[in-house]
């Protein structure tokens, strides 16, 4: 840990999936990070099938999802802690692809909270597990102020994604 932030090897980005022992290795070995990040900053006009919606944007890679796409709450808090205590001054957007049950709110919330008092918003997908009634179905952090709540829909009027 050359540059005394906690993480070894860091160059590239952070690895949280054990909060106990961080690492530099953020090589996406389940691909839905690197899903959206095509989405968010695909360079236009290549041939390579898509543009994303910010052809400038710069992407942090921070890992807190295993190979399964599965984490905890304390790997999530462990990412917002290291961008907050590092990067808050660079990191403009946090995306969260992720929903925890609403005991997790206290935690993450307060995390959320102070990124927003950053100047950092969060955004967070909705969810779209096609669980039916979604007033029913409240996803968090999707439904925390101050982040903005993503999701997708089919071509079907009223069907949610299932994805």
């Amino acid at each position: 840990d050359n540059d005394a932030n906690g993480v070894i090897d860091d160059r590239f980005g952070a690895n949280f999936v054990d909060p106990e022992n961080p690492s530099g290795e953020v090589y996406d070995d389940y691909g839905h990070g690197t899903h959206i990040a095509g989405i968010i900053a695909a360079e236009a006009n290549n041939e390579i099938a898509i543009a994303g919606i910010n052809w400038n944007a710069k992407i942090m890679t921070i890992k807190a999802f295993n190979q399964e796409g599965v984490g905890t709450v304390e790997s999530v808090f462990e990412a917002f802690e290291y961008i907050l205590n590092n990067f808050a001054d660079k990191v403009k957007v946090i995306h969260l692809s992720v929903s925890f049950p609403h005991e997790a709110r206290g935690i993450l919330g307060t995390k959320i909270q102070e990124a927003y008092q950053d100047g950092i918003i969060t955004v967070a997908s909705a969810g779209n597990a096609s669980a039916g009634n979604r007033d029913a179905y409240q996803v968090f952090p999707a439904n925390t102020k101050p982040a903005i709540s993503v999701g997708a829909s089919t071509h079907v009027e009223g069907k949610l994604a299932d994805y």
